[in-house]
């Protein structure tokens, strides 16, 4: 009899507590990218006339070959629906309509609002105040001071490639060795860009290393299986799924701490202990103390900006130099031989230093980066944003969409269309090298600056659109030419049969997550990059 009470009471708690959770769901105020909107009556991308539940089946076709239904979806010349699963329905627009979807403020279609839905920074952060703001103070770093400072930070960075490839990859000359660029290159990318965040010794810390990456790597798949999970059960859920995400965020901090309790002790003691560091860390320690805010000051604050640039840092980097390995290894050796040629006459006409100009005189390594990553985009789809305007927003074509409605760019095609790159699917890395000299050739200044890596464009928007754009590329692109470029010098690949296929997770493009390249160390490189330490 007991038994049967107890049963029956923790039956009804749980209901109560479901019956609350729903009652609660449906009062709440709710952000833009939480609501499900009446969206207009669209051609739906996927959908086959005459089957029931079209939408849910075109979700679940477009999501399991998203290459084939983002080369639909481009074939439209007005707007349709986009069915995707971790997404859910967006509008996308034709390609008339990119500059007015480009020009629109935070007010209409907003960024901000995606990025929080993506990476479910509500549940996922320890603290999601440092992402409240549609400016955060690390972001505003990232765009003046971080882009600013690269050319000072350049020898520093490529004096960690050089000890972080030695110890990652080893420096035996002996045989060739299987190496898998998803499993390496995190350690590396983590060890080089902390060195300009946090700077030496700190950044050495396997605990900070670690933890930085352990957070990258469980926030991505974290934020997409809370993105799956209903809105009403994810204050349920979110705790025990964000588990090691919260774990490797404290023992992040206890590696960074130390070294944030001692700069906050200079900077009250000694009048010029910031101009001793010339780091991410310290910049947000400065901006923290000029900014008068409390919050802004707090160790864990400072941390967390931090620990938020390893995450983006990390997890784009590692994707485009995974990519561009395994598109050169796949391909003819020749391309790799001019790559060191060039690498090798930049670095010999600036005497062997790292410089904002020796990277400008590379422009085939900078090429097929931009090759590489217009073949395989982090993400098929650009900008997508929810209508953050209460009373909606109407399109140049009269199409009026409500708040919360998705909108949405298709990136994919784009980047593979025949008319903007002839035979583009076939990997050319110096498309953009030629193009450049041509436009130099023919006094076009504006053009060939154009063909740079980092330039966006309607027509180039792997990095994003407009003032949307990745703000941190001019960095990540600096360091990861450093790195290519000491890899080239210092290691031989051995040719791949055919190039991995790259895996999808709903609108997402990733690296091959297992494959390997066969690498062996040079016994001796063609350039001595790392001459401080032999």
């Amino acid at each position: 009899m007991l038994d049967t009470l107890m049963h029956h009471a923790v039956l009804a708690s749980l209901l109560l507590a479901l019956a609350g959770l729903v009652l609660h769901e449906r009062v709440r105020s709710k952000r833009p990218y939480e609501v499900r909107p009446k969206l207009p009556a669209l051609p739906i991308v996927g959908a086959r006339e005459g089957e029931w539940l079209p939408t849910l089946r075109a979700m679940w076709r477009n999501s399991t070959d998203i290459r084939a239904a983002v080369a639909a979806g481009y074939r439209f010349t007005e707007a349709c629906l986009f069915p995707v699963i971790d997404l859910g329905t967006a509008v996308v627009l034709p390609p008339a309509e990119v500059a007015w979807f480009l020009e629109q403020p935070e007010t209409k279609l907003s960024a901000h609002y995606h990025q929080l839905d993506a990476f479910q920074f509500d549940y996922t952060l320890t603290d999601p105040q440092l992402v409240r703001d549609v400016k955060p103070l690390h972001k505003t770093l990232i765009n003046t001071k971080l882009t600013r400072e690269i050319n000072n930070l350049l020898p520093l960075l490529a004096d960690e490639v050089a000890r972080s490839v030695s110890e990652v990859w080893r420096t035996d000359t002996d045989s060739f060795r299987d190496l898998c660029p998803m499993d390496v290159l995190p350690h590396v990318i983590s060890r080089v860009v902390n060195r300009a965040f946090v700077g030496a010794p700190t950044c050495y810390s396997r605990a900070l290393v670690d933890n930085g990456i352990a957070f990258a790597q469980t926030l991505g798949y974290t934020s997409i299986a809370l993105r799956f999970t209903p809105q009403t059960l994810r204050p349920v859920f979110a705790p025990l799924m964000t588990l090691p995400g919260k774990r490797a965020t404290r023992r992040f901090f206890a590696a960074l701490r130390p070294e944030v309790d001692r700069r906050l002790h200079e900077m009250r003691t000694d009048a010029g202990a910031a101009s001793k560091y010339n780091d991410f860390l310290q910049w947000t320690i400065d901006a923290a103390m000029d900014s008068g805010d409390e919050y802004q000051a707090r160790p864990r604050t400072i941390m967390g900006r931090v620990l938020i640039l390893n995450f983006v840092s990390i997890h784009t980097s590692t994707f485009a130099l995974s990519h561009v390995l395994f598109d050169l290894a796949a391909h003819s050796p020749a391309y790799i031989d001019e790559l060191r040629a060039e690498i090798v006459g930049a670095l010999e006409a600036h005497g062997g230093h790292w410089t904002k100009q020796t990277l400008a005189d590379m422009p085939k390594l900078d090429s097929a980066f931009r090759e590489s990553q217009r073949m395989n985009p982090v993400s098929t789809m650009a900008s997508p944003m929810p209508v953050t305007d209460p009373n909606g927003i109407t399109t140049p074509s009269g199409l009026h969409l409500r708040y919360g409605t998705y909108v949405a760019v298709l990136a994919y095609p784009i980047l593979h269309d025949p008319n903007l790159y002839p035979d583009p699917e076939t990997f050319r890395p110096f498309r953009f090298a030629d193009r450049r000299e041509t436009a130099s050739q023919q006094g076009l200044k504006m053009e060939s600056a154009r063909q740079a890596w980092t330039s966006v464009s309607t027509t180039y928007p792997a990095f994003g659109m407009g003032r949307h754009a990745c703000p941190g590329r001019f960095f990540a692109s600096s360091s990861l030419k450093i790195t290519l470029a000491y890899l080239l010098m210092n290691y031989d690949f051995e040719k791949l049969p055919e190039r991995p296929p790259s895996p999808t997770i709903g609108f997402s493009l990733l690296p091959p997550l297992k494959a390997s390249i066969r690498f062996k160390r040079r016994e001796k490189p063609l350039y001595v990059l790392d001459k401080g330490q032999d």
